[in-house]
């Protein structure tokens, strides 16, 4: 039988200050100043530390620091942090922050001023180095894009958005194109934009409707993209099929609860293995967010995190505090390193090997589906559904 603890609350007796553990705390930090405090501490930290990653986190924790300023409207503490960094992707992608948050806040003279000397190639994007080369220039135009559609520059912002890759831009370029009368190529893009994972605005969808002219017309459309969009869910799910028992564990709670999936038999039980440190596991986690709320009222689809391949002694408090800030509702366990086996328990007989990975366990015991990797915010909830539905047979599998 396998051990480990549920853990929740929002206090925290303990904070590693090693580099990792300061790069943690930045990332579930959501109030400014105390991630400021923070990035000063990582700053101090990293003239002592000389791992391979040092320049990569602190650089990433300080676009991270004014992003946060900078949607929260602090706009002089935003652009003071980005002056210190080190010229280079993370530095430009500060700056499309900066944009993106006036753009949000309407101050788009101030947006505009910011992006438009790169959109136009006046001044030169970074373009990264190795791994993580990377030509920013096509996203300062995209935003540049988003200002005038804002300012009602409609053919100017088309032009801007046509290489737009956020959904949200693509539907801006959509509406552009309505605005600008060019219908033939809004029906293609509507017709593409239908078709992705997750909803579309209320105004992309009132925009549609006005296209087609007709309520009948624009619920066919709809229906049919539905159809497709559940046709490709299906077949992506089914190439991530197991058929195999899963190994039992004991997890328990903080109140002395003992929960083992022999417990949860009858329920559909599904595992996300995570941890602090990786980024792909929390930028999944609005999605599941979405997914538990889903399933909220469905006793018989049972949600576990379990956080695991711990890499600092206050990895529960980290934990902890990750979902505590974000506001994340999740039941939360950690699969921690043994002592005498120097294993991550439940992960290894699960044979975890990268994260996120997450397992939907049927009401038998039976591994009925791995998924292993980031998984979108629009895309979780109708690929858990998919997966949960044909492993209580409502579909195929």
């Amino acid at each position: 039988m396998l051990t480990g603890l549920l853990v929740s609350g929002s206090t925290f007796a303990q904070q590693d200050t090693s580099f990792s553990g300061l790069f943690n705390a930045v990332k579930a930090e959501t109030e400014p100043a105390r991630m400021e405090a923070l990035v000063i501490t990582m700053e101090r930290v990293a003239t002592r530390e000389h791992a391979p990653n040092t320049a990569e986190l602190l650089t990433y924790s300080q676009a991270h620091l004014v992003e946060t300023f900078a949607h929260a409207g602090n706009f002089a503490k935003a652009n003071s942090w980005r002056d210190k960094m080190a010229a280079g992707r993370w530095k430009d992608d500060a700056l499309l922050q900066i944009a993106a948050a006036l753009t949000e806040q309407n101050k788009l003279a101030e947006a505009e001023k910011l992006v438009k000397p790169y959109a136009e190639g006046k001044v030169a994007a970074s373009n990264g180095s190795g791994q993580f080369a990377t030509d920013y220039t096509p996203y300062f135009v995209t935003q540049y894009g988003v200002i005038l559609y804002k300012k009602g520059a409609y053919k100017e912002a088309a032009a801007k958005l046509a290489g737009a890759r956020k959904t949200e831009q693509r539907e801006m370029y959509a509406l552009a194109l309505m605005a600008t009368g060019d219908k033939e190529q809004a029906m293609t893009e509507t017709n593409k934009l239908l078709l992705l994972p997750g909803e579309r605005s209320k105004d992309f969808l009132a925009g549609v409707k006005k296209l087609y002219g007709n309520d009948a017309r624009f619920q066919q459309v709809l229906d049919s993209a539905v159809a497709v969009k559940q046709k490709r869910i299906v077949e992506k799910m089914s190439k991530m099929k197991v058929d195999q028992p899963a190994p039992d564990f004991h997890l328990t709670n903080v109140n002395g609860k003992s929960v083992s999936l022999a417990s949860l038999r009858g329920k559909t039980v599904i595992l996300d293995f995570w941890a602090t440190w990786c980024i792909p596991c929390v930028g999944s986690f609005p999605g599941m967010q979405r997914a538990v709320d889903y399933y909220a009222k469905d006793t018989n689809v049972v949600f576990m995190f379990i956080h695991t391949s711990e890499r600092s002694k206050t990895a529960t408090d980290e934990a902890k505090r990750l979902l505590s800030n974000k506001h994340y509702r999740f039941d939360l366990y950690m699969d921690l390193t043994n002592e005498t086996s120097g294993k991550n328990e439940v992960t290894e007989a699960f044979n975890v090997e990268l994260l996120p990975t997450k397992f939907v366990i049927d009401k038998n015991g039976i591994i009925r589906f791995k998924n292993t990797g980031f998984v979108s915010e629009h895309e979780a909830v109708p690929e858990i559904k998919a997966m949960v539905d044909m492993v209580n047979g409502k579909t195929g599998l």
